[in-house]
């Protein structure tokens, strides 16, 4: 083989090298960004689920105390 032969596939597989570890390195990335959303996404469901419990058991609490103890 020549030497322009062996530099050419050299070349190529350094590239090629190259471009597979960007490519998993990108795959990895929205790997993890997708699950921080996930996380977050969980997060903000478990306040928005603690606020309205929070908010019912006032109204609850309103409630009882509109009608008075000796409801029955």
């Amino acid at each position: 083989m020549s030497e322009q032969t062996v530099a050419l596939i050299s070349a190529a597989s350094a590239l090629s090298g190259v471009v597979l570890t960007g490519a998993f390195s990108l795959l990895k990335g929205r790997q993890e960004r997708l699950s921080k959303e996930a996380d977050r996404d969980e997060q903000r469901g478990i306040m928005h689920r603690d606020a309205r419990r929070g908010v019912y058991a006032e109204l609850l609490s309103s409630c009882t105390r509109q009608i008075g103890p000796s409801a029955e």
